[in-house]
Formats: C-alpha cells, structure tokens, sequence
C-alpha cells in the first residue's frame, strides 16, 4: 500500500512479479501494489506500507484502524 501513484507505478516496474499485465495495453491490470485510497474496503492477510513521509503514514495508519 503506498501513498502515490507515481510510487505504486515505480514499485509495479520494479516487482512484476506482482501484476497481472494486460497484452493489449501493456498495463498492469491487476496488482497487489495499489494506493491507500484503492485499498480502503479491502482486506489483505499481510499488508506492507511504502510511506514517504509523516502524512502518508498517516492516511495508510488511518485506512488500517478504520478497517477499510
């Protein structure tokens, strides 16, 4: 779960074992890299948090208390 797109779409390129990529686009299509804000409703057995900072922590902290 990360903060940012840009980071989701960087820690995508760097782990593809973790996508699913659609032939026609070239685009993951499925990933279990994805934004908090993607995440929220969802439920995972492990959750790893990529934060860049003290806010980011923050929202994926609170996504997590939350339950979804």
């Amino acid at each position: 779960m990360v903060p940012h797109r840009a980071q989701r779409a960087a820690l995508q390129e760097a782990f593809p074992e973790l996508c699913v990529i659609d032939a026609a686009t070239g685009l993951p299509a499925r990933s279990a890299i994805d934004t908090v804000e993607r995440f929220q409703g969802g439920e995972r057995t492990v959750v790893l948090v990529s934060a860049t900072g003290r806010t980011c922590w923050r929202r994926a902290r609170s996504c997590s208390t939350r339950g979804g």
